[in-house]
């Protein structure tokens, strides 16, 4: 197979350090969060409409994205979406009012999709088929490297600092995202592969992913982006809340969320070799039934307490095994010329409505507890992948020029 080129490792290393950027900047918020709705006087409630409008806006943020990286390029797009993040971090830090909070969300959310999406798909357009879901694992364990920094930072703020001076101080580091996208622009160029499908006749071809040929997997892929982030976010969302309804404090959640964040990066790793070894339908489908499995296990903690740090490592590892899956298959789907707008839309319509599953957590947790809310709607996600998965083709060790070669055809049939 080989050692990996020069631009596959410029390409990982610029994506892998965004988005541990990201996940510092998501995460570090859901760790605050109960400490900005003291210092704000904010209500449950209104935490949760921040968090649910922040996963509204990465949804849009992620399509547009996709569609102006299809016209404008990948580089240029993932600089911006780097900008925004370090500007919507300082406006958090900032807040005064709920009202100022949703703005500084909202712009952070546009930020996160975008850069999720343009990022993906760089990395899977710059690296060898062969190795494609490996690559895209090492950098999603960005994801946990990010959360275990936000986890330090959190720990180290309410250490040395008190009340609304340490949760400001912590969410004021996320400026480095300002620094990070003039790195990344320096490490990046076009991918060979997108050149030549804007330079080709292929790219003056309207294209479209609501296409005969393209409809129905379309709208699979949404599918399966929803079970994989629905069961996701009612687990990462609510964590530190519900370890705080459990009495665990604010230094011990951050030690907690350790052990989850080992098992994202060992999920993220293993992950992508799983999806080169056994396919992407076989890891999606057993990485969503050991989630469930998981999240069993917060139901039942009243009864088994120490079931609590196998619990998170395990659900943090099997959900990085299915994002691994998730992110090489939606770009192997499409076409170059609509891939970043194919895998925004997909990705982000499944983010768009799978960002109901915390809310709708929120309003079932005063009638059954936080533990089996957060286990009936993870079951519910993890359903939906497998069936999902079930009725997707196999793309593993898929050419992407192939699928644009594809597209060539009188019938187009993918």
């Amino acid at each position: 197979m080989g050692a990996a080129t020069l631009r596959e490792r410029r390409a990982l290393s610029a994506c892998m350090l965004a988005w541990a950027t990201a996940s510092f900047e998501f995460n570090l918020f859901l760790l605050v969060a109960p400490s900005v709705a003291n210092s704000l006087e904010l209500e449950r409630g209104e935490i949760s409409v921040v968090l649910t409008m922040a996963l509204f806006s990465s949804a849009l943020g992620g399509w547009v994205a996709g569609r102006l990286a299809d016209r404008l390029g990948r580089v240029r797009l993932f600089q911006w979406s780097l900008l925004c993040l370090g500007i919507a971090s300082f406006l958090s830090a900032g807040a005064y009012s709920f009202e100022s909070l949703v703005v500084a969300r909202l712009l952070l959310g546009l930020a996160f999709g975008a850069e999720w999406t343009v990022g993906t798909v760089i990395l899977n357009e710059g690296v060898r088929p062969e190795r494609r879901g490996r690559f895209v694992g090492l950098l999603l364990s960005g994801w946990g490297l990010g959360w275990g920094i936000a986890a330090v930072i959190n720990a180290l703020s309410y250490s040395l600092l008190e009340g609304e001076i340490a949760w400001r101080a912590a969410l004021l580091v996320g400026v480095l995202p300002v620094g990070i996208s003039w790195f990344a622009r320096r490490l990046l160029t076009e991918s060979p592969i997108f050149t030549a499908a804007r330079d080709s006749a292929l790219g003056n071809r309207r294209m479209s992913i609501w296409s005969a040929e393209l409809r129905l997997r379309t709208v699979r892929l949404c599918l399966l982006a929803v079970g994989v982030q629905g069961g996701f976010y009612a687990l990462n969302i609510w964590l530190p809340t519900y370890l705080r309804s459990i009495g665990v404090g604010p230094v011990d959640t951050s030690l907690l969320i350790g052990f989850a964040v080992f098992g994202s990066v060992g999920g993220s790793l293993t992950g992508g070799w799983i999806a080169d070894w056994l396919g992407r339908r076989a890891a999606l489908s057993a990485g969503a039934i050991g989630i469930f499995s998981s999240a069993l296990a917060f139901a039942n903690l009243m009864a088994f307490p120490g079931l609590l740090e196998l619990a998170l490592m395990s659900a943090a590892f099997l959900a990085s095994v299915t994002f691994s899956s998730l992110a090489a298959v939606l770009s192997e789907s499409f076409p170059t010329r609509i891939r970043a707008e194919g895998q925004g839309f997909t990705y982000n319509a499944g983010r768009a409505i799978a960002a109901f599953f915390p809310l709708l957590i929120g309003v079932l947790s005063d009638s059954l507890g936080v533990g089996v809310s957060i286990a009936t709607f993870v079951g519910l996600s993890c359903a939906i992948v497998v069936i999902s998965a079930a009725f997707l083709p196999e793309t593993k060790g898929i050419d992407l020029m192939s699928v644009d070669a594809q597209m060539e055809r009188p019938s187009g049939n993918l």
